[in-house]
């Protein structure tokens, strides 16, 4: 019987798990950095009417960075073409005690306390789960890097069959590779991963999974539910070798991948294509220029989460900012926390993505707001959050109203200066310029920033009273600001 996400039980079961799983978190061996997920939750959500836009909105926003810093990998998500109110995703685990621990963490943390009840207003019914593992040659290829916040939706089409079987899965595996995987590939029809039943029994009794059922389920990509169409007689040849064993017929699901989603159709026909964006993921850059950047749970959550809201140029800068900040102030002999400052450079200039942005408030008082959220909703102290949000609003104002906030503002502004105007030759080498942009390229700042503040503009033209107002006043020249004159004469006052 399918049931409805009981919210309640699953935090009060969460609680009761926390310091058991912090206890075996710290006794396991750390987690190689593979790609490696042998262990797939394949879960299928029945949503309300016209809830399940929302619910993809709200996951590709908080739920994706916030569990994969956790250890899991949100491998795919998706709706499905023959049911709308539908939402289909995959998450995979390195191993069972990993899927334990990554999920006692996540629905026991702070992003998913701070967003559960608008995902659970979405939904009515979120236990048709199967778990499921796959031997190596079976597993996900994760190559590519995942879509930032706000891309659009990919073409292509994947598709999962769902076998139900009679026999143990095992042996129906040992089938599907040596006899029908042969007859796909034959026809042109790649699996791009196959798994059977997890047999171990669930480990996370707060997240039901559909228990007691043999399946084999195999996963390819298409170009489109007409090429789909037209592989189905090669896909019932192929079959035949398995068939004996069906305890009933097969189950597809033909699934329209999300914007974010990582699984998707790529002409390699493996998982993942690449992007359009160029630029360092924030795992890959630990130093720059001599400069380290922090690697704090705090730290790279914030980097994950503002890389998949940005465009690459944006984040980009972001990076510059915080290096040349941080030179800044090593060059002065002023001591700053490198976690707080990193984060502040990170969000100061999000409140430029319309996605993410209030409907009135400048850029700057946006992403302040963001990031003081950030800080707050994952860990900081409000110290922490309030040094942020004071250095991102002040960010351009200059360095009278930054000194008298903190060294992390100092470092902030004067990052953003020397990326934006230009890099002060007394305080920047050449040398250390052109190992900072070696490393963080601009990818067509000057033209792409420009942009972007214009249309910013354009969309909130009363927003700005600083640093972007005058370009504001040039891109909507007519809009009326009313006038400082006007202001005083109208107050209700006698004199």
């Amino acid at each position: 019987m399918i049931r409805r996400m009981n919210l309640s039980g699953l935090q009060s079961a969460v609680r009761a798990g926390l310091i058991a799983t912090a206890a075996l978190c710290s006794a396991m061996p750390a987690v190689a950095d593979s790609n490696s997920y042998p262990l797939v939750e394949l879960r299928q959500y029945t949503l309300h009417e016209g809830k399940r836009d929302v619910l993809i909105d709200l996951f590709e926003r908080e739920f994706v960075e916030s569990q994969e810093t956790l250890g899991m990998k949100v491998i795919g998500t998706f709706t499905d073409l023959d049911r709308p109110n539908h939402f289909v995703w995959l998450r995979g685990f390195r191993g069972s005690a990993e899927r334990k621990a990554g999920l006692t963490s996540f629905y026991g943390g702070r992003v998913w306390k701070a967003h559960n009840a608008r995902a659970n207003a979405t939904m009515i019914d979120s236990d048709n789960v199967l778990l499921l593992r796959a031997n190596v040659p079976g597993q996900f290829e994760l190559s590519g890097s995942r879509p930032a916040y706000g891309a659009s939706a990919p073409n292509g089409l994947i598709v999962a069959t769902i076998y139900y079987l009679m026999i143990d899965p095992n042996k129906a595996l040992t089938r599907f590779e040596r006899q029908m995987q042969p007859r796909l590939k034959k026809a042109g029809i790649k699996p791009l991963a196959w798994f059977v039943t997890e047999m171990a029994p669930n480990n996370f009794p707060p997240l039901p999974v559909r228990e007691g059922e043999r399946v084999l389920v195999w996963f390819a990509a298409y170009e489109d539910e007409g090429t789909h169409a037209a592989s189905k007689s090669s896909v019932d040849q192929a079959e035949t070798s398995i068939a004996p064993f069906f305890q009933r017929a097969p189950e597809t699901l033909r699934l329209k991948p999300t914007p974010r989603s990582l699984l998707r159709r790529a002409s390699s026909a493996k998982m993942g294509s690449a992007s359009d964006v160029s630029r360092h993921r924030p795992a890959e850059l630990t130093e720059v220029a001599g400069v380290e950047i922090p690697q704090t749970p705090l730290a790279k959550h914030a980097a994950s989460y503002v890389a998949a809201a940005e465009p690459d140029f944006l984040f980009n800068h972001s990076l510059r900012v915080f290096v040349f900040g941080a030179l800044a102030m090593k060059a002065r002999g002023a001591a700053f926390d490198p976690e707080t400052a990193y984060v502040a450079a990170l969000f100061h200039d999000l409140g430029l993505v319309p996605r993410v942005a209030s409907a009135k408030n400048s850029f700057e008082i946006d992403g302040a707001n963001l990031a003081e959220a950030f800080v707050l909703e994952n860990g900081g102290t409000k110290e922490q959050a309030r040094i942020a949000w004071n250095a991102v609003a002040m960010h351009d104002l200059g360095r009278t109203y930054q000194s008298r906030q903190s060294n992390e503002a100092l470092l902030l502004g004067a990052g953003a200066s020397a990326d934006v105007n230009g890099p002060d030759s007394k305080v920047f080498s050449d040398a250390t310029v052109a190992d900072v942009l070696k490393d963080v390229p601009r990818l067509q700042f000057k033209e792409r920033f420009m942009s972007a503040a214009a249309d910013h503009c354009k969309r909130k033209p009363l927003s700005q009273i600083g640093w972007l107002d005058p370009l504001c006043r040039e891109v909507v020249p007519r809009e009326d600001r009313g006038s400082v004159q006007e202001g005083i004469a109208a107050a209700p006052l006698t004199e």
